[in-house]
């Protein structure tokens, strides 16, 4: 009995251990390195009686020249919106050199009203980590 109970306790400490060290479990790679990582803000700003869409968030990646683009689309459809289906595109250089930073995006289009929609943002770095896109449902608010 003794023996299995301590059998137990080994199992246990090497699945910790393997959870809280990624190499106890025999991971390759690194864990820090270049990724592309955003963060949308929960709520977009309306202006422009609905025409523009001012869309934030936080962003880290790599690139050539610190530098990448972002871009961002807004869809918004009934019932939140009297339009049949609002959807717009913006876009902005983003600083990719490793650190988080904030970014702000004017997205341009018409139709849009406060209430739930859908952002997507493309961050693509020049020459650097790799492109990622994130979705996310925000809130139009009028600010």
């Amino acid at each position: 009995m003794k023996r299995v109970m301590l059998g137990a306790a080994a199992t246990a400490v090497a699945a910790v251990a393997a959870i809280l060290v990624p190499q106890a479990a025999g991971a390759t790679g690194s864990t820090g390195g270049s990724s592309t990582e955003i963060y949308i803000n929960d709520k977009v700003d309306y202006d422009a009686a609905g025409a523009v869409l001012d869309l934030g968030g936080l962003a880290k990646c790599t690139g050539a020249a610190n530098q990448g683009f972002a871009n961002a689309t807004v869809s918004q459809a009934p019932p939140e919106t009297p339009s049949p289906v609002s959807f717009s595109t913006g876009g902005n250089l983003i600083v990719c050199d490793g650190q988080w930073h904030s970014f702000a995006l004017s997205v341009f289009g018409g139709g849009y009203d406060a209430g739930r929609a859908k952002a997507t943002v493309t961050l693509t770095p020049v020459a650097g980590s790799p492109a990622k896109t994130v979705t996310k449902c925000v809130t139009i608010v009028n600010v």
